[in-house]
């Protein structure tokens, strides 16, 4: 069995200023540190369950109330990745690794500040599945060249949940945001 899983990396906010906006929210999810450029990871429960309108949602909300990029990922059974580019609320670039027509490379690019990344990022997006067996590797791919956490990859709600820490952190790095 393949990886399930979907998260939101943030571009701008800090930790604290996610997770206030999250409990204000009442949006139950796992939120990593901020790193040095400036991204954060979100890892929401109900998108976690492979719901692209919920992931949907809650990205666009996000992004709108920091105006700034969410990068939405879900990745299904490792056969399907799905990445979604919302900014300031609007969704600008989507992108389905069954479907190899993905205009809006450039955006995504300018929106986390890697104009020179268009070509690896393109060429990520568009290799064949024989070079990325599995999907998560294709993600990793795109994060690279646009230089955010891979932190992202491979890791979800349900996953952190069990117990499991996201690549190079450590359970004790994440914060929960908590239902009441």
């Amino acid at each position: 069995m393949g990886n399930f899983y979907s998260n939101i990396t943030l571009q701008g906010p800090a930790q604290p200023d996610i997770l206030a906006f999250l409990r204000a929210e009442v949006i139950t999810a796992f939120v990593t540190p901020t790193n040095a450029g400036g991204s954060t990871v979100i890892y929401e429960q109900d998108s976690d369950e492979q719901d692209l309108d919920t992931l949907d949602s809650v990205a666009a909300h996000l992004s709108s109330h920091f105006d700034c990029p969410a990068l939405a990922a879900l990745v299904h059974d490792d056969d399907v990745l799905l990445l979604r580019l919302h900014q300031s609320g609007d969704l600008f670039f989507a992108y389905d690794s069954q479907d190899f027509s993905h205009p809006g490379v450039r955006h995504l690019c300018r929106a986390f500040q890697t104009p020179s990344a268009v070509f690896g990022v393109w060429l990520s997006l568009h290799r064949p599945h024989l070079t990325f067996i599995f999907e998560h590797l294709r993600h990793g791919s795109v994060l690279r060249h646009l230089r955010l956490p891979e932190w992202a990859v491979a890791s979800g709600y349900g996953y952190i949940h069990r117990g499991e820490a996201p690549p190079g952190l450590e359970l004790e790095d994440l914060r929960h945001s908590r239902r009441e």
